[in-house]
């Protein structure tokens, strides 16, 4: 499932990419790992709960931990295990 969403979603591809660290200076691979992590359960989940495939455009949840929820701005995630948040 992981190397399917890798392609189809080009999750692989955010090794490469590079941030303006004058627009994002909070950047850094903790949260490019936690971007990755995210996308992967959410796909996942989509695929394992037979979800439409409209919902990766319109879900009202994600997976998230502490530093990505901060990113958000999500409120009330504390630590390194993923949540999923609505």
């Amino acid at each position: 499932m992981s190397n399917f969403a890798g392609q189809w979603l080009y999750i692989r591809s955010l090794e490469q990419q590079k941030p303006d660290p004058d627009v994002f200076p909070e950047f850094d691979e903790s949260l490019r790992q936690s971007f990755q992590r995210e996308t992967e359960l959410f796909f996942q989940n989509i695929v394992r709960e037979d979800r439409s495939v409209m919902e990766l455009l319109d879900a009202n949840y994600t997976f998230v931990n502490q530093r990505l929820a901060e990113h958000y701005g999500i409120p009330n995630i504390y630590g390194a295990r993923v949540s999923c948040r609505r």
